[in-house]
């Protein structure tokens, strides 16, 4: 065979050579990869969330992704040509059965790793694994641990707290207010610690009577009055308080009755959502992020946090329109309860107390009307003499006194701004230099 007849033969073979379906499969996974690269932004991932602003660490999730979809798009087309440059792997790829598992792989994994990548950062935005199990509160925040929670970064020190790390151990000639409380207390959604009303009312009364003053805020998240008991009775006390402030929700009355422990259906949502190992997965994942968004858009419509919010409205209007209703009679008792035992522990290691009754942003405009649950509350502080400051006639003539009246106290129905927390610290501070806690 001379030189002619040999390119004419494999010139023939290559004409009726098969297609190289793998070439063609790993090209096109390139161009898609390369085309999400191009199109996925800030832009594009709004739409997934268009109620909400991009925090800017989804941003940057978003800026990885965009990374990992050009890296992809390489990977592809350069294995793509590879296919037809080296004669080895050409030759190995034109197998049937290796062009039926490329194509049953690429078809399965590349649309659900596609989904996955698109949906992640929207998917992880204010999720938070700061929270951990805890035998006796059932959860409580993660010891050194860094997180975002609520859409801010969440710093938890060694002793579990939010804040500066503190030693058990007073120092001389210092003054310490130990907070309890939950997240209105703790400042949800605030940016840093520091701005929550606890660590401003130690800048005002520092300023005011010159004491040095340390605080140790120990609300966390979700926490209800027992769970606040627990805490100061097992690991509060021992900061040496001289003065241990409780702020008290409304919705704190009803909350533990969610629970499995107190004939609920639920060991509680933080502990649920962001403590288990097999949630960790489930909550970061962008397809499972996928299939919870489009169940509760068909469950609740395509505001998600606004239904939640007016959800949440809704039951706390209820309850505070009609606080004496005979199935709520059971919450109270359970309230009450703990509120004494948690003041009388108090007495016991002569430490004085003070009870805060925080409102709702829907109270303000009609203090007179909506006050039957702060009126309860002011009434049992009184019969057991627990010193009880209810924040709602102060609150509610600092937005009258606005003109026109602003609704920049709150963020939501239950969550203070940070300049709802600087006035807030403004009126607890001022009645604890009138009622002389710290003298």
């Amino acid at each position: 065979m001379d030189k002619k007849d040999g390119e004419k033969v494999i010139h023939d073979h290559l004409e009726n050579a098969p297609p190289n379906y793998v070439r063609i499969l790993l090209l096109g996974s390139g161009c898609l990869f390369l085309l999400a690269a191009l199109l996925y932004n800030e832009v594009f991932a709004q739409l997934l969330v268009p109620h909400s602003p991009l925090h800017p660490i989804t941003l940057k999730a978003i800026r990885s992704v965009q990374i990992h979809f050009l890296a992809l798009a390489l990977f592809f087309l350069i294995s793509g040509q590879l296919t037809v440059r080296i004669r080895r792997i050409k030759s190995f790829v034109q197998k049937p059965w290796v062009t039926n598992i490329t194509l049953a792989v690429l078809v399965c994994l590349v649309p659900m790793f596609f989904l996955e990548m698109i949906f992640r950062p929207v998917a992880t935005a204010g999720r938070s694994f700061t929270f951990m199990e805890d035998d006796e509160l059932i959860w409580k925040l993660r010891p050194n641990s860094e997180d975002v929670y609520g859409d801010v970064r969440y710093e938890v020190n060694a002793k579990g707290l939010r804040g500066p790390e503190l030693d058990y151990a007073k120092p001389a000639n210092v003054k310490r207010i130990l907070y309890l409380g939950d997240s209105v207390t703790i400042g949800y959604r605030l940016a840093h610690y520091a701005q929550a009303f606890p660590h401003q009312i130690e800048s005002l009364l520092e300023d005011r009577t010159h004491l040095e003053i340390e605080t140790i805020n120990a609300a966390v998240d979700g926490y209800s009055t027992w769970q606040e008991y627990g805490y100061l009775r097992r690991e509060g006390i021992n900061y040496q308080p001289d003065l241990v402030v409780v702020g008290f929700v409304l919705n704190d009355v009803l909350e533990p009755f969610k629970l499995r422990r107190f004939g609920g259906h639920g060991e509680g949502f933080l502990l649920k959502v962001y403590s288990a190992k097999f949630d960790r997965l489930a909550y970061k994942s962008g397809i499972m992020y996928l299939v919870r968004k489009i169940g509760a858009v068909l469950r609740f419509g395509p505001d998600l946090r606004r239904q939640a919010g007016l959800m949440e409205r809704t039951r706390i209007d209820q309850f505070i329109a009609r606080p004496d209703r005979p199935e709520f009679q059971r919450a109270w008792d359970k309230t009450f309860e703990d509120l004494d035992s948690l003041f009388g522990f108090c007495r016991g290691k002569n430490v004085p107390g003070l009870l805060v009754v925080f409102p709702t942003a829907q109270q303000l405009a009609d203090p007179q009307g909506t006050s039957a649950m702060q009126k309860k509350l002011m009434q049992f502080a009184a019969e057991r003499a627990i010193p009880a400051l209810d924040l709602l006639p102060a609150l509610s003539a600092r937005q009258q006194e606005e003109n026109p009246p602003s609704s920049g106290l709150f963020m939501d129905e239950t969550h203070p701004t940070v300049y709802g927390h600087r006035v807030i610290a403004e009126i607890i501070a001022e009645y604890m230099q009138e009622q002389g806690f710290l003298n």
